[in-house]
């Protein structure tokens, strides 16, 4: 392929450029996540917290693919960009994270069952 052409590429029905542009955000976004989660937990300023460098498209594509009005979500250990993707605030998530009581609860009219609150008594 001669230098600055991109690859033909088959997407699948659905998924256009403006679609294609939204999901490699998430991703990107979810790599900025991970950087500052990684840093303050390294600080002692957050509870642990699993990366998911590497599994970002994993989780991008499982979120977009359901409907938040209709589809439930039940959060595990690394899907803090998924949440965020059905409507989770992410500020709320980093609440969770400090271990702030708030971080917990779930908005009105967003689709998950609540994130396990974290034990802060040790």
């Amino acid at each position: 392929m001669p230098e600055g052409e991109g690859a033909d590429v088959n997407l699948p029905a659905g998924i256009d450029d403006a679609r294609l542009l939204a999901i490699m955000r998430w991703m990107k976004l979810g790599r900025a996540l991970d950087q500052r989660c990684i840093s303050l937990q390294r600080q002692g300023r957050s509870a642990t917290y699993a990366p998911m460098a590497g599994q970002e498209a994993a989780l991008v594509g499982s979120a977009l693919a359901i409907d938040p009005v209709r589809d439930w979500m039940v959060p595990q250990y690394r899907e803090s960009l998924a949440l965020a993707i059905h409507g989770f605030d992410l500020a709320q998530y980093l609440l969770y994270l400090r271990g702030h009581p708030r971080g917990g609860q779930v908005p009105e009219g967003v689709n998950m069952l609540p994130i396990q609150m974290l034990d802060s008594s040790g």
